[in-house]
């Protein structure tokens, strides 16, 4: 069941590829860009006050066409971006050639990375936790690999949660329709609705109430602080109505350090 799932979900996101990719350009250009940046920076910095951006190594999880490295890279971050489908990743080489010194890509699964421990002073990811089968055994390796006292940045939304829970599909029912209304843009005209949703059937996350289970996972080893709708930071007005019911939540973890006193 495990390896069909993962051949069914690379499937999906190698046919949408090409319609995710552009999306993302069209984030990169418009004020998407400029908000996700500015929040993402501020927060790097806040956290590594003394260190250059050069100096800086970040781990991109789930790349896809590579938003987060493009941003980043053009900020003049170092990043190490991941992805488990050759075609997100064939889009993200292109995306984010100006840069090519910048950002190396890598063909690797979430929760299985071949890199060192500690390698890495962040780990960025968005709307990719949501798509593990093992989300739990991938925050584990997300932390084994960030230095101690090093910066997590999540961002995803309970996406499918509509699927377990009636009063939530009422709630996206009614954004859909708020959308069709208002003549605006809506953003699963290139998601293959069906497909999508029997993948999210079989995820372990989508019948979870998050972020309140990603805290209860990463409290052990993180200390956290959480934004249960950092869209409105990031978010243009077309986006915010998409997904009212769906609100962007941030994980900001920093890696405890080791006690010395264990030693």
């Amino acid at each position: 069941m495990g390896n069909e799932l993962l051949r069914e979900t690379m499937r999906y996101w190698t046919d949408r590829a090409r319609s995710y990719s552009d999306y993302n350009q069209k984030e990169l250009l418009g004020e998407q860009g400029v908000k996700w940046i500015r929040l993402l920076h501020q927060l790097i910095k806040e956290h590594l006050p003394e260190r250059d951006s050069h100096s800086v190594e970040v781990l991109d999880v789930g790349t896809g066409p590579g938003f987060f490295a493009t941003l980043l890279a053009a900020a003049g971050y170092h990043v190490t971006g991941i992805d488990c489908t050759e075609a997100m990743l064939e889009e993200a080489s292109q995306n984010t050639k100006k840069f090519r010194d910048h950002v190396s890509l890598w063909k690797m699964e979430a929760d299985s990375m071949f890199f060192p421990d500690e390698s890495f002073d962040v780990i960025v990811s968005r709307n990719v936790t949501w798509n593990l089968q093992n989300p739990e055994k991938a925050y584990l390796e997300w932390h084994r690999v960030l230095k101690e006292g090093g910066l997590l940045l999540n961002f995803d939304a309970n996406w499918y949660r509509y699927l377990f829970d009636k009063q939530e599909r009422i709630a996206y029912e009614q954004d859909r329709a708020a959308v069709e209304r208002n003549g605006v843009y809506d953003h699963y005209t290139h998601t293959d609705i069906p497909a999508m949703e029997a993948i999210a059937l079989q995820m372990p996350l989508s019948k979870e109430i998050r972020p309140a289970w990603d805290v209860k996972v990463l409290q052990p080893y993180f200390r956290l602080d959480v934004n249960e709708n950092v869209g409105k930071l990031v978010y243009s007005a077309e986006e915010l109505l998409n997904y009212r019911a769906t609100p962007m939540f941030m994980i900001h973890g920093i890696k405890e350090k080791k006690d010395e006193s264990d030693h």
